[in-house]
């Protein structure tokens, strides 16, 4: 199976599992932020976070230890 199918299916699944009442509130209690978004806007949600953070370290020499 492709990456991109992977990607679409678990998409589906996890947003017909949201849906379920029990489990939404569920995930609202726990402090999740349930999104609707397709797989795309996540994707280039997690692009700007890795480079906003990636400047952070940089500009902080933050090391490995």
């Amino acid at each position: 199976m492709r990456t991109c199918n992977i990607v679409a299916r678990w998409n589906t699944e996890i947003r017909k599992a949201t849906k379920l009442p029990d489990l939404k509130e569920r995930l609202i209690s726990e402090g999740f932020d349930i999104d609707d978004s397709p797989p795309e806007v996540f994707q280039s949600v997690l692009k700007r976070d890795v480079e906003k953070w990636k400047k952070v370290v940089k500009e902080a020499k933050v090391k490995v230890q």
